[in-house]
C-alpha cells in the first residue's frame, strides 16, 4: 500500500517546482503605478496625448505610540506624448518611478479629435498588449479628454468609479472594448459609443454626464447623436433596461407613468414597391408607478374596489362560502373515511370517469398554486426587493415549500402551530399601535348604497374562503376524528377575524384611498411610529407574511402532490415532489404575464373558477353518493353531529 503512494507523492513534489520561477516575476503593491483610467488627446501638434489616473496606495507612519501603519488612497494624473499611444506609454514609463500597470483600468475616454481622425490603431493596440481588460468600458468626450479625469468625486472612490456606475446603470450606452471589437468586424463597420461631457453641478462642482452617442464607420467619428436619439437606438438595440415612460391617453386628463420591467425588440423588414422598409415591434412589461388620471389601471386592493367603506362586510359575506366548504368536506369525510376527495370521485363516479374528474381538480389546484405563488412574488417584488427578478424569488418560494412538503403533513402541522399565534398577535399589534391615527368618520356611514357594494366586494373573499376544501386533505390523518368539523369551522372563523381586522385597520387608516394600493396592510405597517423610536417595522410585517404566505403555499404543494400519488395509484407522494416544484414555477410564470392582469383574473374568471370546482364539485360529489347509496341500499357511515 505503501508503495502505491510513492508515484502521486513523487509527481506532486516535480508538479510544485513548475511554480518556483513565478517569484521571479512577483511585483510588490508599492512598486506599481495602477491605473484606473485613460484619455487620450489630440495635440496642436497632431502628436497623442496620453493620461493616466493613477491610484497610489501609500502606507503612513504611525503615531508615537508606535501604533501600525496603515494604507489610505490618493489619485493623480499624469500625461505624456507620443506618435502612438505605445510611444506616449513608454515616455509614461520614464517619468514614473513604478511599472505602469494596466490591468486594473476601467475606462477609456477618446476626445472629440481624437475619435474624428481614427481610432483603429488605439483599439489595436489595448487588444494586443496583454494588460488593458477587454470589459474596460469606452467614452467620447466632448471636451478634452483629460478633462474628465481631473473631476472630483464626491460620491465614489475616483472619477473612474463614477464613469462606471454611469455605464452600468445603462441609461446610456453602455460599450466595451470587447463590444467594440466586435462592431468593427460587422461586415458594416460601423459602431457607436457613448458620449460624455462636463456639466455644472452647483456652482462650485462640476461633474461628468452621458450626453449622447457617437457614431463610427471604418474606426472614425462620423457624428454625434443627442440623448434623445441615443435612447432611441438603445429600443432597437434592446439595450433598454431602465426606463420610465409616462403616457397621457386622449380624452383623459393626466398621464400614467409605467417602470420598465423587460423588454423585447423585434425588427421585421419588408419592401413596399422598389423601397425597403422596417417594421419595429417592442414588446414591454411595466410597473404602474404613478397614476394622475381618474382611471382606475392599478389592481387596488382587491375587496375595497367595490365594497369601499363596507369593506370589513364583505369579508362576513365571503366566510358563508368557507363554512360551507368545510362542511362538505367534512360529509364527504364522514361517508368516505380515510379518503381525500381524490379518492372519493374515483370511487362514486367509477374508475374512468372519476379519474376524469380528480385530473381536472388537480390541474385546478396547480393552476391556483402557481398564482399564488406569483402573487407572493409579485408583493415582495413591488415592496422590497424593486431589481431582483420575479422568478428567482418564486424559485426560492417552491423549492424552500418542497423541502418542508418532503418532510411530510406532521412538519407543515407543527409549523403551522408555531406561526399562526405570531400572526395572529402580529395582526392585533399592529392594529393596536395605530390608534392614535384612526378616524372613525372613515367608516360611516355603514352600508351608505346598501349591501350591493359589500357584495360586489366579496366575490374575491368567496374565492379565498372556498380554498378551505383543501382541508379534505387532512381529515384523514386528524386523530380525534369527533373534533374534524369544529376544528375546521375555527379555522374559518379565524380567518373571518383576521380579515375583519386587517379590514378595519386600512379604513380607519387609510379610508377611501384603501382601494389605491396593492397591499394596503403593509402601507398601513409602513405609517407606525411611536415616539420616533419605534419605526420601520413593515420589514417584520413582510417576513411574518411570507411565512403565512409560506404555509398556504406549502398547503396547495401538499394536495397537489398527494392527490397525484393518489390518482395514479402510487405508493409515496415524496419521489414526485423535487419533479413538481419545476411544473410549479413554469405554472407561476405562464398563468399570468404580469400583476395587473392576474388582478383582472381574480376579479373575473378566478371567482367563477372556484366556485365551480371547489364548491359544485363535492356538492355534486356528495349528492352523486346519496344517490348511489340510496339505488344501492348500502348502509351510510353517516355519524352523529358533534
Amino acid at each position: 500500500m505503501k508503495k502505491n503512494w510513492r508515484m502521486p507523492i513523487i509527481f506532486i513534489l516535480l508538479a510544485s517546482i513548475l511554480l518556483l520561477p513565478g517569484c521571479w516575476n512577483r511585483t510588490e503593491l508599492n512598486d506599481l503605478a495602477i491605473i484606473t483610467a485613460t484619455a487620450l488627446d489630440l495635440t496642436e501638434d497632431k502628436q497623442l496625448l496620453l493620461s493616466v489616473l493613477l491610484f497610489v496606495a501609500k502606507i503612513s507612519s504611525g503615531g508615537e505610540q508606535g501604533a501600525q501603519g496603515s494604507e489610505n488612497e490618493e489619485t493623480i494624473v499624469v500625461s505624456a506624448k507620443g506618435k502612438t499611444i505605445a510611444e506616449a506609454t513608454a515616455k509614461l514609463q520614464e517619468v514614473l518611478p513604478r511599472q505602469v500597470f494596466w490591468g486594473h483600468n476601467k475606462i477609456y475616454i477618446f476626445s472629440r479629435k481624437v475619435a474624428k481622425e481614427g481610432i483603429l490603431d488605439h483599439i489595436d493596440f489595448l487588444l494586443r498588449h496583454p494588460g488593458p481588460r477587454e470589459r474596460a468600458k469606452l467614452f467620447v468626450s466632448q471636451d478634452e479628454a483629460r478633462e474628465i479625469l481631473k473631476l472630483p468625486s464626491s460620491l465614489e472612490g475616483d472619477i473612474s468609479e463614477v464613469l462606471k456606475e454611469l455605464a452600468k446603470e445603462e441609461t446610456g450606452l453602455n460599450v466595451t472594448l470587447k463590444n467594440f471589437q466586435e462592431m468593427l468586424t460587422h461586415p458594416a463597420e460601423a459602431a457607436i459609443l457613448p458620449v460624455i461631457e462636463i456639466y455644472n453641478l452647483n456652482e462650485n462642482k462640476r461633474g461628468p454626464i452621458l450626453y449622447g452617442a457617437a457614431v463610427f464607420q471604418n474606426g472614425a467619428m462620423t457624428g454625434v447623436i443627442d440623448r434623445k436619439a441615443t435612447r432611441g437606438v438603445m429600443w432597437l438595440r434592446e439595450e433598454i433596461k431602465t426606463a420610465t415612460v409616462s403616457i397621457s391617453m386622449e380624452g383623459v386628463e393626466g398621464s400614467v407613468a409605467f417602470f420598465l420591467k423587460k423588454n423585447r425588440t423585434r425588427l421585421i423588414p419588408h419592401i413596399e414597391g422598389d423601397k425597403w422598409n422596417i417594421t419595429v415591434k417592442i414588446d414591454t412589461e411595466d410597473d404602474i408607478v404613478q397614476n394622475t388620471t381618474p382611471l382606475n389601471v392599478v389592481g387596488p386592493s382587491m375587496m375595497a374596489k367595490n365594497a369601499e367603506k363596507d369593506l370589513w362586510l364583505s369579508a362576513i359575506w365571503g366566510s358563508t362560502s368557507g363554512f360551507l366548504t368545510v362542511y362538505l368536506a367534512w360529509k364527504l369525510h364522514r361517508l368516505f373515511p380515510n379518503q381525500t376527495i381524490v379518492q372519493q370521485l374515483e370511487q362514486v363516479f367509477g374508475r374512468w370517469f372519476g379519474k376524469l374528474l380528480a385530473g381536472v381538480f388537480l390541474f385546478f389546484i396547480m393552476h391556483a398554486s402557481g398564482l399564488i405563488i406569483r402573487e407572493y412574488g409579485e408583493f415582495i417584488v413591488g415592496t422590497l426587493l424593486t431589481r431582483t427578478p420575479i422568478n428567482v424569488i418564486m424559485g426560492c418560494i417552491v423549492f424552500v415549500s418542497a423541502f418542508a412538503v418532503h418532510g411530510g403533513i406532521e412538519l407543515l402541522g407543527r409549523f403551522s402551530t408555531i406561526v399562526a399565534p405570531v400572526f395572529v398577535l402580529l395582526i392585533l399589534v399592529l392594529f393596536l399601535m395605530l390608534l392614535p391615527d384612526y378616524r372613525v368618520d372613515n367608516m360611516l356611514p355603514v352600508m351608505e348604497n346598501g349591501v350591493i357594494p359589500s357584495l360586489k366586494g366579496s366575490i374575491i373573499s368567496h374565492a379565498w374562503f372556498m380554498e378551505f376544501l383543501l382541508i379534505t386533505f387532512l381529515f384523514p390523518y386528524v386523530h380525534d376524528q369527533s373534533k374534524t368539523l369544529r376544528r375546521g369551522m375555527l379555522a374559518v372563523l379565524g380567518m373571518l377575524i383576521t380579515m375583519i381586522v386587517t379590514g378595519f385597520t386600512s379604513l380607519l387608516l387609510l379610508g377611501n384611498n384603501t382601494a389605491t394600493f396593492n397591499f394596503p396592510v403593509f402601507i398601513a405597517s409602513r405609517y407606525i411610529s411611536l415616539a420616533d423610536f419605534l419605526e420601520h417595522v413593515e420589514s417584520i410585517v413582510m417576513v411574518l407574511w411570507m411565512l403565512g404566505g409560506f404555509v398556504q403555499i406549502s398547503m396547495w404543494y401538499y394536495a397537489l402532490v398527494l392527490g397525484t400519488t393518489q390518482c395514479l395509484k402510487l405508493t409515496d407522494y415524496r419521489p414526485i415532489v423535487f419533479p413538481f416544484s419545476f411544473i410549479l414555477i413554469a405554472f407561476s410564470i405562464w398563468a399570468t404575464p404580469n400583476f395587473q392582469k392576474m388582478v383582472v383574473h381574480f376579479f373575473t374568471t378566478a371567482s367563477v373558477f372556484s366556485f365551480i370546482i371547489l364548491i359544485a364539485l363535492p356538492l355534486l360529489l356528495l349528492l352523486a353518493a346519496f344517490i348511489r347509496r340510496r339505488m344501492t341500499g348500502e348502509e351510510g357511515r353517516m355519524e352523529p353531529d358533534p
